[in-house]
């Protein structure tokens, strides 16, 4: 993300009023009108394309546990889930926001190396529903959620990821909080004392990858977020210097270093066009996505059998290799975080889809043995670029003695590469009819995210979500 400094370099743009409260100013004074046209349409990008993972989710063997937990912890209430239980609004916040990341299909941002909307539409679809919050007000705080989140990704800069955080808990969160806090009604004081409450808990380490661990916790970080501005609706207090605090979130998390330029750029950089963000093609970790489409290519220019490969080398850049450890995956979750399993499982089926994130898939003889075939190398000059840190060099060795190479720095999906509007819509499909849904069902819904401002009560938009 460029050059951090100390926090006093962070607090100069802050114009007096602290971390907390800048950012809190800049939320709960959001007007629709202000936000540029072409942000408002990424908005509406990454809601589609969040809800139609949460919906994929309903077969996810993870979410019935979840919604099993949070029946037995949280007492019905208004609030939708992609389960079909009407909860209260943390219970749903958890429900929601697990199933937004159970198959790691939800958006990313490379503004901090993180998830933001799978943390911030499920406390802010909640948070909607309790206000009886109008279509363009839930879009408004939809937005603040995710610029908010950016600014504070910007500003804990990509060394916290590299150090082992789970940046989508710890960034995510605060911001999550911020747009409940909007639109809950809560004023500027207010939202401080959200975002303050939801800083000093932000959590996640990727110890968790591979594991149930990572969606829940996402779910978990969702809930957290909207707890914590509906206790600051209620009156309870928070610290509203827990960014900048000695022992607060940058001295800790981020060792004392941080970005102005998070702060600075608010309201004027809209971090969801600038860089933009990452819509997946596949339902792996994003790190994957640079090797499954290098293979793909190269199967497609060489017409080459599996029997063929002799070899796979995959050079990698730092980030890469930080997040694919599995090189023998055993479950699906494992599988996602594997470079062998993206290459494989691309260079057999030609694609890489939710139907293969199973048992069976793994089981397959022709995928272990490919597996077995694909090794990773780590090299530097493949993160020259931090808003496309993720790229990698591919060569495939057969056995005649020839070879081909594919380097890609900008995976299909990137901003730099990105898919359309319809390729959008078409991934919206694919989700829910893997979820059962009739087409009228999808087009239905679909029509309606698109138009989301329109609408005269969000609770009429999400009271869809569990339809079967």
């Amino acid at each position: 993300m460029g050059a951090a400094h100390d926090i006093r370099a962070v607090m100069q743009v802050t114009d007096g009023d602290g971390i907390t409260s800048r950012l809190a100013i800049w939320v709960a004074g959001l007007s629709l009108d202000e936000i540029p046209a072409p942000v408002q349409h990424a908005a509406r990008r990454s809601l589609i394309d969040t809800i139609g993972v949460m919906i994929a989710a309903n077969r996810h063997p993870l979410l019935s546990k979840v919604n099993h937990l949070a029946q037995s912890q949280y007492r019905d209430g208004p609030c939708s889930t992609v389960a079909g239980r009407r909860l209260s609004g943390v219970g749903a916040a958890l429900v929601n926001g697990t199933a937004a990341h159970a198959f790691d299909y939800d958006d990313n941002s490379y503004t901090g190396i993180m998830h933001g909307s799978a943390i911030s539409l499920p406390a802010v679809l909640a948070a909607a529903e309790i206000s009886g919050a109008t279509g363009e007000e839930f879009l408004t705080a939809f937005i603040a959620a995710l610029e908010a989140t950016y600014a504070i990704a910007v500003m804990g800069t990509d060394a916290q990821y590299l150090k082992g955080w789970w940046t989508s808990g710890t960034m995510g969160m605060p911001g999550a909080a911020a747009g409940a806090a909007r639109v809950l009604g809560l004023d500027a004081d207010q939202t401080a004392t959200a975002i303050g409450l939801a800083t000093v808990e932000a959590f996640g380490m990727r110890a968790m990858f591979g594991t149930d661990a990572k969606p829940l916790l996402s779910g978990r970080a969702s809930a957290a977020a909207l707890s914590a501005a509906l206790a600051a609706a209620e009156g309870i207090t928070g610290p509203h210097g827990a960014f900048e605090s000695p022992r607060g979130y940058i001295a800790l998390i981020n060792g004392g270093i941080a970005d102005p330029r998070g702060l600075a750029d608010l309201g004027t950089t809209w971090r969801s066009i600038d860089p933009g963000i990452f819509f997946k093609r596949f339902p792996l970790c994003s790190a994957a996505h640079a090797p499954a489409d290098a293979i793909e290519a190269i199967m497609k220019e060489t017409a080459a059998s599996l029997e063929q490969i002799s070899q796979v080398v995959c050079e990698v850049s730092q980030v890469v290799a930080a997040s694919l450890v599995y090189d023998a995956p055993t479950s699906p979750q494992e599988a996602q975080f594997s470079l062998p399993f993206a290459v494989a499982c691309m260079a057999i089926h030609g694609r890489i889809g939710l139907e293969h994130l199973n048992s069976d898939c793994l089981a397959d003889e022709r995928l272990v043995s490919l597996m077995a075939k694909v090794h990773m190398t780590e090299v530097d000059d493949l993160a020259d670029n931090p808003d496309a840190p993720e790229g990698c060099r591919l060569t495939v060795s057969f056995s005649n003695g020839s070879s081909s190479v594919n380097e890609v720095r900008a995976p299909k999906g990137m901003p730099q590469n990105p898919l359309n509007d319809s390729e959008i819509a078409d991934k919206f499909r694919g989700c829910t009819s893997y979820a059962g849904w009739s087409a009228s069902d999808t087009e239905h819904l679909l029509d309606r995210l698109w138009a989301c401002r329109e609408v005269a009560s969000a609770r009429s938009l999400i009271k869809t979500l569990g339809i079967p």
